[in-house]
């Protein structure tokens, strides 16, 4: 069963296992690699809070949701709510 770690700074991510994992996914694309991932966090994730999930085997990393937290009120009420970092305003996500 996998480990799950939530990051709060990108700056924890360890660069090397993301690219190591990226690698290993035939359909990947530019936009799923951490330095686009940094690029579109400067730029538009002002505001906002990362709140990546890193799914853990004993100390390899085999699974990654670069999520955002972003609050929203409807009718009065604020609620947190996820989106993919890069959702929204980006080409391709």
């Amino acid at each position: 069963m996998p480990t799950i770690k939530i990051i709060r700074d990108l700056r924890e991510i360890d660069r090397v296992q993301w690219r190591t994992l990226l690698a290993r996914c035939p359909d990947s694309t530019v936009f799923q690699s951490i330095e686009w991932l940094e690029a579109w966090w400067r730029n538009l994730g002002g505001g906002f809070e990362p709140f990546v999930l890193a799914a853990y085997q004993g100390p390899h990393l085999v699974g990654l949701a670069p999520l955002y937290r972003r609050p929203r009120t409807v009718l009065g009420v604020t609620r947190d709510e996820l989106h993919f970092i890069g959702a929204g305003q980006s080409d391709y996500n």
